[in-house]
């Protein structure tokens, strides 16, 4: 049985990130979009560019001495983009250092389980004594109840599996 959303105990601040999403939401190209949950109103985020140009350094190192990695993860980077999720950034976006900016370190998994690499977007990557997970609420535990929701509804219909790996790059 999968609990309602009335019988799942809130805290104080998934209460607060609910009701920050739901003044904040806007409808953008046919998808909802959010409100990041920034602990406070205006982070002054550090400026973690060379961090994570480092760790890019990195990862073009070991996909340069990968050439089926990296092939499979130029083609997962060209999924999110076609999909959406991700998009080119300009120049002088890339200047901006008003404190509201935190570049994303991201890097390759795979897994024996996996048919394919997965790009992980790492969120608790550390730069001056912080990390965007340590900037954000996390908010709710809304997934929990997805799996419940689709297990329970339906176990047959395996289809349905395929885009639910979509949904978590939104």
């Amino acid at each position: 049985m999968v609990a309602t959303q009335d019988e799942v105990a809130l805290s104080i601040n998934d209460r607060r990130v609910l009701d920050m999403w739901d003044q904040g939401k806007k409808f953008v190209d046919g998808h909802y979009q959010l409100p990041i949950p920034f602990k406070v109103e205006n982070p002054n985020l550090p400026d973690n560019r060379v961090m994570t140009a480092k760790r890019l350094k990195s990862l073009e190192h070991r996909l340069c001495n990968n050439p089926k990695l990296r092939v499979e993860y130029t083609e997962e980077v060209v999924q999110l983009k076609e999909r959406g999720f991700a998009e080119k950034v300009e120049d002088n976006e890339l200047k901006q250092d008003d404190g509201k900016v935190w570049y994303l370190p991201h890097h390759a998994v795979l897994s024996p389980n996996k048919p394919r690499v997965r790009i992980v977007f790492d969120c608790a990557a550390k730069f001056q004594g912080g990390s965007l997970n340590e900037a954000v609420h996390l908010g709710p535990d809304l997934t929990s109840h997805l799996v419940g929701f689709s297990l329970g509804s339906d176990r047959k219909k395996l289809g349905r599996w395929q885009t639910w790996s979509q949904c978590f790059n939104r």
